[in-house]
């Protein structure tokens, strides 16, 4: 198996290369020893099998990130496990050759066999460039493969041509093409000669190592004190004048680039473009953050209302599902309740939400495909900057609306480690899609039926952006006091818009909605076997016996009054025994053992107007913020009422509304409502979220601080809005 690394700048059409290598055929790992994640495709081009690694983007070999150094330590093989690439694969944005060219000067200097892909031909016409193809392959001193030959099927023709070149290796190591000073040539080639018995060094890796004492090579040769000696006696021997060439090694490689784009680019006429003119108004100052908030906005009402057709098919199925195991285990009562009152509405509960986490995963791609994600953190940057943070650390909290847990890893981009720090920390208070089943059942049930659709998405809006709210000030504490962080300038690209490629988009949001589902098919299903059981246990048939007699007794008596018709006796006698029912899963969820422990914890959330079976939610969700919504649905079972002649489970949404408490008031009013949400939103209910706050920072002190500080916040602000709600309705 040949193993290959695509390598190439941000933007520049990676991801488009990499899925048509590697197709549905990819996975997300770690590297060894370090929580960076690696994504990894296997490809097969007819019989030959490569491994691709796609790394994350850079702009230069000289890593100023753990993220960025962990991709430099791959393609020079310094990690566990991992050998060079055998061959890598640049991706080289044909609209800006000069500027990709920068960091491509720097991989050839590795010493690795180098394919050039050239992407976004399909730019070439807006920008006004024309490319003379016959100087790319002399240019670059590399073959090419250029994916506008085959606009029809460019994955074929990629595939093709890549294995064509590797079975005649008609690739290969490039080497340095930049016209260093001969002083730092041959000191160059003193270090590689002179410590080649302690470590291979590449061409790039002894120059930087010559200059920088803390370039990643170094550390290897801290154990060597003849080697550190020997490296000190080249440096004496370079003429003084010649360190102040460091600085110019940049504009070396610039001017090299530069001479190259002109001998490939025939023409370059730029007119003022569509996304030009585009840009006038999306990254104004004013007219601009009301864009964004707008389609913010619109997203929030399209995940709520496109999904409601789709979710009330996955109701139906699992309606079906209980009814259809009410039929056929009946020999089996325990299995049957295992599954009736536990997995099917715990899973199910969960499961019916996925629609509206597909629909927020497909905005979330399109946006980054189209190009409109780089303008977004180009407006945050100025809403971010009193804060202390900058525009680089929006990307991870709009990656906190899908999940916090890789989120919290993309803070690996943020150089200033007080930065990151205070970027972590404030990621678990974005919405993440795992409190949208929380938001969309009590929404669903209470606001929209009320008030409307657009109230509905009024509010869905405002508990996505509560948490960034109350964030940003809490951000600006942080800098100013327990980090003191000084602000960051911040440089950003902004690509063209295109249009968004459906198959990445698709392959996103594939994986992401197979991970939730992984998520509700492990975390959920075990709770809902242990919260069955824990509602289910001790039996306490001496407590429900009374209720058993006094059912068979109006049973009796309504046979045996004659006044009664054949339907008449039907009817009620159905109804008394659903009232019995009823009465008997009431008395016993409240004496075992989830009861017990539901009214030992209730004078804590009752300040919040929580009873005792919101208060055991609330509790169970610490593993996950969803178990909120399975654990409501086995406490209250929505698929245990089952008529004789109709399989109908009532929704979980109607269950809520139909709960009452002792005097007659609901227990789901409008402030409990707000209250609960506002705790679910703030509250850092996630354990896999606080395991990797752990690994990314090293320290238990940080996610306990994290978890305590949160919990105390949504205390705090849930007890206020409940009151408050309280008042301003009479």
């Amino acid at each position: 198996m040949i193993t290959i690394s695509l390598v190439g700048n941000p933007n520049v059409g990676k991801s488009t290369v990499f899925n048509a290598l590697c197709n549905a055929r990819q996975h997300v790992g770690n590297y060894p020893g370090v929580t960076v994640e690696k994504k990894i495709g296997f490809a097969n081009l007819d019989g030959l099998m490569l491994r691709v690694i796609d790394l994350p983007g850079l702009y230069s070999l000289r890593a100023g990130s753990l993220d960025e150094q962990i991709a430099v330590d791959q393609l020079i093989g310094r990690i566990d496990g991992e050998d060079p690439p055998d061959l890598v694969v640049f991706v080289l944005d044909a609209t800006a050759i000069e500027r990709n060219l920068f960091l491509y000067s720097q991989v050839i200097e590795l010493g690795l066999p180098v394919v050039v892909v050239l992407t976004m031909e399909d730019r070439l016409k807006v920008e006004g460039i024309k490319l003379d193809y016959s100087h790319i392959k002399d240019s670059l001193k590399s073959d090419f493969i250029s994916l506008a030959a085959a606009k029809v099927s460019k994955n074929k023709h990629l595939k093709k041509s890549l294995k064509e070149m590797i079975e005649i290796k008609s690739y290969q190591a490039v080497g340095t093409q930049v016209n260093y000073p001969l002083e730092i040539t041959e000191a160059v080639a003193e270090v590689r000669d002179e410590l080649k018995q302690y470590t291979d060094l590449s061409t790039f890796e002894a120059r930087e190592l010559l200059f920088h004492d803390q370039f990643a090579p170094a550390y290897r040769l801290e154990e060597h004190a003849d080697a550190q000696e020997k490296l000190e006696s080249i440096r004496s021997k370079i003429p003084k004048w010649a360190y102040g060439l460091k600085s110019i090694v940049s504009y070396l490689r610039y001017e090299w680039a530069e001479k190259v784009r002109k001998k490939i680019e025939v023409s370059r006429n730029r007119p003022i473009s569509i996304s030009d003119r585009i840009d006038l108004v999306v990254t104004n100052r004013f007219f601009g953050s009301i864009f964004f908030v707008a389609l913010v906005f619109f997203i929030f009402q399209s995940v709520y209302s496109w999904a409601e057709a789709p979710m009330n098919l996955i109701e139906m199925g699992f309606s079906w599902l209980g009814g259809l195991v009410e039929d056929n285990l009946e020999s089996l009562p325990y299995l049957k309740s295992l599954l009736i009152d536990g997995i099917i509405p715990g899973v199910g509960g969960v499961v019916v939400f996925l629609p509206q986490i597909i629909i927020l995963f497909v905005f979330i791609s399109l946006l980054e495909d189209s190009g409109y994600m780089a303008r977004a953190a180009f407006i945050m940057d100025k809403m971010l900057s009193w804060s202390g943070l900058n525009g680089r650390s929006f990307v991870p909290l709009i990656s906190g609306f899908a999940c916090a847990i890789p989120a919290i890893m993309s803070t690996r981009v943020i150089a200033d480690s007080r930065a990151r720090i205070a970027t972590i920390l404030i990621i678990p208070l974005v919405s993440c899609s795992a409190r949208l089943p929380v938001y969309a059942l009590l929404v669903g049930a209470f606001i929209e039926p009320i008030y409307g659709g657009w109230w509905a998405a009024a509010v869905l809006f405002i508990m996505h952006i509560i948490g960034l709210v109350i964030a940003l000030p809490l951000t600006w504490l942080f800098n100013d006091s327990l980090l003191k962080s000084a602000p960051l300038p911040f440089l950003l690209e902004l690509p063209s818009y295109r249009t968004p490629r459906l198959r990445n988009v698709w392959l996103r949001t594939s994986n992401s909605a197979k991970n939730f589902m992984r998520k509700a098919g492990t975390i959920i299903f075990v709770l809902s076997i242990v919260i069955w059981f824990l509602s289910n246990f001790p039996e306490n048939k001496e407590f429900l016996k009374p209720i058993n007699e006094q059912s068979e007794l109006m049973q009796k008596t309504i046979q045996a009054d004659f006044h009664y018709s054949v339907a008449d006796q039907k009817l009620y006698l159905s109804e008394v025994t659903n009232e019995a029912a009823d009465a008997i899963k009431g008395t016993q969820l409240e004496l075992s053992y989830l009861g017990t422990l539901g009214k030992f914890i209730e004078p804590v959330f009752e300040p919040l107007g929580y009873d005792w079976k919101i208060s055991v939610g609330v509790l169970g969700a610490f593993p996950a913020r969803e178990v909120l919504v399975s654990t409501l649905g086995i406490i209250y079972n929505v698929s245990g009422d089952v008529e004789e002649n109709e399989e109908e489970s009532m929704a979980l949404r109607d269950r809520l509304k139909a709960e009452k408490n002792r005097n007659g008031s609901p227990i789901y009013s409008l402030p409990v409502v707000l209250s609960l949400m506002v705790f679910i939103a703030l509250s850092c209910q996630c354990m896999s979220t606080l395991a990797v706050l752990y690994r990314e920072l090293n320290s238990v002190w940080w996610p306990i601080v994290s978890f305590s500080f949160m919990t105390g916040l949504a205390y705090a602000f849930s007890y206020t809005t409940y009151h408050i709600g309280t008042l301003l309705m009479g």
